[in-house]
């Protein structure tokens, strides 16, 4: 659209129009002391290797779900030109907390599945109201860690990341491998 910020894919000699953004900077909080603020409305992207897949963070409303401002992630296919809401809350509700992906390394798997951390329950068997990591996989997400545990850190804990700590600190998806086969996460409960 001119005059708004879009964001393209140049492949092969052609240009392709994937998304209209909003223009705003949006800042990751996650309940605690860390705070990643993006340079525009993406916060953060990741490519597939072979360019078969794109996943990326943002508060821009892409589809008809209602994100109420919040963050969540989204998938586009180059193939097709889809962008999907892999974070939007099955139900339908409008979002009630942002999502994050991964705390350093990979949230995209090589075939497109995407990993993310949100306190909102996208599914019945998430009732901490913490923290939790979900996987989107056959067009819904699917929940990874337990989602019954421990909602908020032990006493006196507090994230500082940017510090060795920080992974130890914070709970919710650090990283995957390019298969998605290996999840690695944080959480305050013995598993």
């Amino acid at each position: 659209m001119p005059g708004k910020q879009n964001l393209f894919l140049y492949h092969g000699g052609e240009v392709s129009y994937v998304a209209t953004l909003n223009p705003d900077t949006k800042c990751e909080t996650n309940g605690f002391e860390f705070t990643l603020c993006s340079e525009g409305p993406i916060v953060r992207m990741q490519v597939t290797p072979e360019d078969t897949h794109m996943a990326f963070v943002t508060a821009t409303r892409l589809t008809s779900y209602e994100n109420a401002g919040h963050l969540e992630m989204y998938s586009y296919n180059p193939s097709n030109g889809s962008i999907v809401c892999d974070s939007c809350n099955p139900d339908g509700k409008p979002a009630t907390a942002d999502v994050y992906a991964s705390q350093d390394g990979l949230f995209l798997a090589r075939d497109g599945r995407t990993f993310f951390s949100t306190s909102e329950a996208l599914v019945p068997q998430d009732t901490d109201e913490g923290e939790d990591v979900y996987e989107y996989v056959d067009g819904r997400p699917h929940l990874i860690t337990p989602g019954t545990g421990t909602a908020i850190p032990p006493q006196g804990k507090q994230a500082n990341h940017g510090n060795l700590e920080s992974i130890n600190e914070t709970p919710g998806l650090v990283g995957v491998d390019a298969e998605g086969t290996d999840v690695y996460f944080s959480t305050f409960d013995s598993l």
